[in-house]
């Protein structure tokens, strides 16, 4: 993420965990615009590139964030 000059805009969390044979990528954006403008033009043509096949994100409402 540094690499490409810092977190993007609109990016509040980010967290990667082991799940089966792969992982889980969990994010927290301010909006659901954000976080799609960034899938769009970042994720999935990197994805693309790769020669991975993308998924749909999971999208939740988020009521409440607190951090320390």
């Amino acid at each position: 993420m540094m690499q490409m000059g810092g977190p993007p805009a609109g990016l509040m969390v980010h967290f990667a965990r082991a799940d089966g044979d792969g992982f889980m990528l969990c994010n927290v954006w301010r909006t659901e615009d954000d976080m799609r403008s960034f899938y769009d033009a970042v994720v999935l043509p990197r994805l693309a590139e790769a020669g991975l096949a993308a998924e749909d994100p999971s999208v939740s409402t988020m009521w409440g964030f607190a951090r320390p």
